[in-house]
């Protein structure tokens, strides 16, 4: 094993409703195979991707909610929360460092999922945090409640 791993970006956006809700995607089990994690669990998670070369953070975070969640008009409230994942990349080699932006839907917004998901669904700060704990670190799921 080498002593060095590569990073990738991963921005991630959590996502309020009017109601304070927040919009998490189960991701399809197809998917999540590679990663290093209990696959007989539901893997629910914020939705996002990976910084591609030569895009700006901002950039990433329309292209994949657009693609994910089929969402084009959204306020971008700022940096919520940045971390390590302690998830590895599929080839065990990389990391991911998360970028998690709270953003604003306005309206009745329903999403229309990727193949990348299965559902979705809007969630307290206490059932979306049951449901992250999976995945995500425990501050963050501290700092959701």
């Amino acid at each position: 094993m080498r002593d060095h791993k590569r990073f990738y970006l991963g921005i991630k956006a959590l996502i309020r409703n009017l109601k304070g809700e927040i919009l998490l995607v189960l991701k399809n089990p197809k998917g999540i195979q590679e990663l290093d994690m209990d696959h007989r669990l539901e893997y629910w998670d914020f939705p996002g991707g990976r910084l591609k070369w030569g895009e700006e953070i901002g950039d990433v975070l329309k292209r994949e909610l657009e693609e994910e969640i089929g969402i084009r008009t959204f306020k971008n409230n700022g940096l919520f929360y940045a971390a390590v994942s302690n998830i590895d990349n599929q080839d065990g080699e990389g990391g991911l460092i998360l970028f998690i932006y709270e953003c604003i839907v306005e309206g009745d917004f329903v999403p229309k999922i990727s193949d990348e998901d299965v559902s979705f669904g809007w969630f307290d700060n206490k059932q979306a945090s049951e449901k992250l704990r999976v995945n995500y670190p425990e501050d963050l799921i501290q700092k959701l409640n």
